[in-house]
């Protein structure tokens, strides 16, 4: 949460940007940044979004760097070849007119969120329906951008405004919504389902194995160097998939990758990748040319011997060596000047230490996924909530009263915290035998309920915990 003077900085920023864009003659890009007190920007974007809200999740954990984006002020779609050049124009358009408040973090200002796809028409008639929603070229101006790194915490808020705005109405909303967010701690997903997703291959595997022997008659007749064949495989589960979980999962997983999470409101696209795409530094670019790769160990000498393995596998340095030539040839038509590393180098991706808090964390994302028999009582009140509505993450889960129903720990773990509270009076004897009178203060369920069926020996004394310290 920012402080007192952060929102009172914010309050004031916000009020004479506003006040200065509503003078233009056009629509105007208003950003303003300070200071902000979240100990995780992702978790709070994941918590803090709205049912069809555009999102965006960014992070590389071991360099410390975080961003996470909410909502949509404004919106830059393109498609074909020059998809690149008409989105960048644009963007610079509007940043560059914007009026500007504050700053702080790695970057101040009118911050843009999206992606590209690698065709120019995006899915084509046809095609994977998943990816439908999202278009070839696509940039955001978000309401909000929470932005972590070494340099602190900071938010920025992006409005638009022009003539006859109400500057102090978009301040009021604006202010509002920031004042909203919610700060949670990233929930994590199980590995290890109760009820297990079905998996199912779009390629059959003697499909996907005919591609595979004709590639290689193709590098031998030197029609071409290198191919990177992939399979689709679609995973089906019975419950609807949490991004914000899937994202803590990979958080744990793969904590030196580069995470990432983009949500249309219709659809989200989630990875975890190892590979450095493109990095600027003033006028210099430079990236990362990947290519083989081994599995880790917890053993020092094993880990060493593994990379030693690698380094000398005449195919994995015949890749890479593929690789570095491409990204030479394509950056050699736009730059000054370009040099590459005579010999590959070991990149180690940190993985998981297998530790004993790794251990306590699977543990615990195990208990809160299983599953329990709950019934919420029946009432004679009929202003009573049926049904009782809980939520975690965005995902809900109705209790019907009266009904035995089969939900997860972490839904009951919701329902055990929701209590009433009051305060009265008792009479009570004192030592020396007079009557007197302390005021008490009492609590109860919310929602009276009673568990059924706990298959977990860990749920009886789980749940006594749960209630003495929910008051």
């Amino acid at each position: 949460m920012p402080t007192p003077a952060d929102r009172a900085t914010l309050d004031t920023y916000l009020r004479e940007a506003l006040a200065e864009a509503s003078t233009r003659r056009s629509q105007t890009v208003v950003s303003v940044t300070v200071p902000y007190g979240c100990a995780d920007p992702i978790a709070t974007v994941f918590a803090s979004r709205r049912a069809g809200e555009p999102f965006f999740c960014w992070e590389q954990p071991d360099r410390n760097l975080r961003l996470a984006a909410l909502g949509r002020v404004h919106e830059i779609t393109s498609r074909g070849p020059d998809r690149f050049v008409e989105v960048a124009a644009d963007c610079a358009h509007l940043s560059g007119d914007a009026v500007l408040r504050g700053e702080g973090g790695f970057t101040t200002g009118a911050l843009w969120t999206g992606g590209f796809a690698f065709h120019d028409e995006g899915t084509e008639a046809g095609a994977d329906p998943a990816w439908s929603s999202f278009e070839p070229a696509t940039m955001i101006l978000p309401e909000l951008a929470i932005q972590s790194s070494d340099a602190g915490t900071f938010i920025t808020v992006n409005l638009m405004a022009g003539p006859g705005a109400d500057p102090a109405a978009l301040a009021d909303s604006a202010l509002v919504r920031s004042a909203g967010l919610v700060h949670p701690e990233l929930p994590m997903i199980d590995p290890h389902p109760t009820v297990a997703a079905s998996i199912e291959s779009v390629r059959s595997p003697e499909d996907y194995e005919q591609s595979v022997a004709a590639a290689v008659e193709r590098i031998r007749a030197g029609e071409i160097e290198k191919v990177v064949l992939a399979r689709e495989v679609v995973a089906r589960s019975g419950s609807a998939h949490d991004p914000a979980a899937i994202f803590g999962a990979l958080r744990i997983g793969f904590p030196s990758c580069f995470n990432f999470c983009v949500g249309t409101g219709e659809a989200t696209f989630i990875g975890a990748s190892p590979e450095l795409l493109v990095r600027c530094a003033g006028r210099g670019v430079s990236t990362v040319g990947l290519a083989g790769s081994t599995r880790r160990s917890s053993d020092p000498a094993v880990d060493d011997h593994l990379a030693q393995q690698l380094l000398g596998s005449s195919k994995d340095r015949g890749e890479q060596a593929v690789v570095v030539r491409r990204i030479v040839k394509s950056l050699s038509k736009l730059s000054v000047w370009v040099e590459a590393a005579d010999e590959p180098e070991i990149i180690k991706v940190s993985a998981p230490s297998g530790g004993a808090g790794d251990k306590k964390q699977f543990d615990e994302l195990n208990f809160n996924e299983e599953f329990v028999e709950v019934m919420v009582h029946e009432t004679t009140d009929k202003n009573a909530e049926d049904p009782v509505f809980t939520a975690c993450n965005g995902v809900t889960q109705y209790f019907f009263r009266g009904q035995v129903q089969s939900v997860r720990r972490k839904y009951l773990a919701i329902l055990a915290s929701c209590k009433e509270h009051a305060i009265k009076t008792v009479e009570y004897t004192q030592a020396d035998g007079s009557r007197a009178t302390k005021i008490v203060r009492t609590s109860s369920l919310k929602y009276p309920f009673s568990v059924i069926s706990d298959p977990n020996p860990r749920g009886a004394p789980w749940l006594r915990a749960l209630l003495s310290s929910a008051t």
